[in-house]
Parts: C-alpha cells; sequence; structure tokens
C-alpha cells in the first residue's frame, strides 16, 4: 500500500484543477456558464478536488499559504477600495 500523498503532489492537484477551470471557462460568458449543465458539473467537480487536496495539506504548509493570500488580500482591497485608479476598471470588469 503506498503511503498518502505529499504537499508537493496535493498542490499540483490543486494547480491542475484550477488549469481545467480555466479551460472549461475560456471565452464563456456568465449567462453561458449557467446554461450549460456539463460546465457547471465540470466545474464544481474540480472545486471539490481542489478543496479536498486543501484538507490533506500539512499545517506548516498551510501557515505559510494563509499568510500569503492574506497578503493578496490585503493588496486586492487597497488597489480597489483605497483610491487606485485601475478600481473602477477592476470592480468592472469583474464577472461573477
Amino acid at each position: 500500500m503506498k503511503g498518502r500523498p505529499g504537499d508537493k503532489v496535493r498542490l499540483q492537484h490543486i494547480l491542475d484543477a484550477i488549469h481545467e477551470i480555466e479551460l472549461y471557462l475560456d471565452g464563456v460568458s456568465y449567462d453561458q456558464f449557467l446554461a450549460n449543465s456539463e460546465k457547471r458539473f465540470a466545474t464544481i467537480k474540480q472545486i471539490e478536488i481542489i478543496g479536498e487536496a486543501c484538507n490533506e495539506l500539512e499545517t506548516p504548509l498551510i501557515k505559510k499559504l494563509e499568510q500569503l493570500i492574506i497578503s493578496a488580500l490585503q493588496g486586492c482591497y487597497k488597489k480597489v477600495f483605497c483610491g487606485s485608479a485601475d478600481s473602477q476598471i477592476f470592480t468592472k470588469n469583474m464577472i461573477f
């Protein structure tokens, strides 16, 4: 019996799932997405894969990722809500 996959394998699963979602949604409008059950369910499945992989990540890696995510969110907040010239363009182009 093989051992459990490590964080490197889990992170690759996450990246692969993100790539699949990007392929599914490339050039697809929100209305087209809602109208296409195959795209919706395929996307949901990839999100499930991401969630399962995230749930199995080891604690030290999770703490590092949390800090990266917090920093990224803080940067987005500052860009969108704190007077950036690009903030209106950014919010207009948000799909969901």
